[in-house]
């Protein structure tokens, strides 16, 4: 725990000088015709944590979705997507997205613009290992790792795949392995299950790319899945399992706030 709270106490914090957008500008692409909620979850969660969330996504009834959950939220064109790729501090594509030419076309683009990134789920499946590079952030679950990898999801495959392709992996389970592209690593206990519900995963792709906007890749990743992680522990304590993704969506920013206290 030690360490995990030291990579807490580095993140950026806002200063009394700043202004709009000087604390991160968060672009999300993600959701589709079957997983909608993916991308409403993350756009809730990243909204906490920065200045400025762009959004897109290629269905329209998501747009809509994430435009009537949340106010905070900037919805942008296609025509608008490459602008607002070279202007975002960081980027999250893939959650809930179709695994089409279209997705593969715009996973390559976001990888390609050198960018921080967060591929998640289907941005992970669309990715080619080749063109992975040190501003990138994986974040499988064990099904997800061993497909893209070809090996058993632990610890140590996650350290070796995070060097070998120099990128970064938060391997995601029971304890969460964070490896970093010039072989740092450490792992991250905590949580309960209900974390095994369907969209945390989404919840937590928003909250790192909120934080990566202002911060190193490293130092993201640990403190999205600790905060993550006691989110649930919060939550237990007041419904015990009976939790769902979007009440951790609402409970990471007092998490993280209890934490810096």
């Amino acid at each position: 725990m030690g360490n995990i709270l030291k990579y807490l106490g580095k993140l950026h914090k806002p200063t009394s000088k700043s202004h709009k957008g000087q604390n991160g500008l968060a672009l999300i692409v993600a959701g589709g015709e079957k997983y909608h909620g993916s991308a409403v979850l993350s756009v809730l969660a990243a909204t906490r944590f920065c200045d400025l969330v762009y959004f897109y996504s290629p269905s329209a009834k998501v747009e809509f979705l994430a435009r009537k959950a949340t106010p905070c939220v900037i919805c942008i064109s296609k025509k608008e997507l490459s602008a607002h790729i070279r202007k975002a501090d960081a980027i999250l594509i893939g959650p809930g997205m179709e695994v089409d030419a279209y997705t593969k076309k715009l996973v390559h683009a976001v990888i390609s613009s050198g960018k921080k990134c967060v591929l998640d789920a289907t941005g992970i499946r669309c990715a080619k290992l080749s063109e992975l590079h040190k501003n990138c952030v994986l974040t499988p679950h064990v099904r997800e790792f061993e497909s893209a990898f070809g090996l058993a999801a632990n610890a140590k495959n996650a350290k070796f795949c995070a060097k070998k392709y120099k990128c970064n992996i938060l391997l995601k389970g029971r304890v969460d392995t964070v490896a970093g592209f010039d072989g740092k690593s450490i792992e991250v206990s905590g949580g309960n299950a209900g974390l095994t519900k369907g969209g945390t995963g989404d919840t937590l792709a928003g909250l790192l790319c909120a934080l990566l906007c202002k911060n190193e890749a490293f130092a993201s990743m640990c403190a999205a899945s600790y905060v993550n992680k006691k989110a649930g522990e919060r939550l237990a304590k007041k419904f015990g399992m009976n939790y769902s993704a979007l009440d951790v969506a609402n409970e990471v920013s007092p998490a993280l706030f209890k934490l810096n206290k």
